[in-house]
């Protein structure tokens, strides 16, 4: 989601190993009990913005929410 855009799957906010790094992170945060929620698979999904492609991962666990919302346009 953040390592490559969604419309044209070129290099996105992140390399790699920071999106990894970043996402390992909120993993860890959240604990081994957490539950993770999303509007797609990246192959289909249900639109939650008016853009033409969205992915939104919501996790929950250990008294905290994060919300990860990507937007693109192709």
């Amino acid at each position: 989601m953040t390592s490559r855009t969604l419309a044209y799957r070129t290099p996105g906010r992140y390399p790699v190993t920071k999106a990894t790094t970043v996402f390992r992170t909120l993993a860890k945060l959240l604990g081994p009990g957490a539950r993770w929620f999303s509007n797609t698979d990246l192959v289909e999904w249900r639109p939650v913005t008016h853009n033409t492609m969205d992915a939104l991962l919501l996790g929950t666990g250990g008294g905290v929410l994060v919300a990860v919302l990507v937007t693109d346009e192709d």
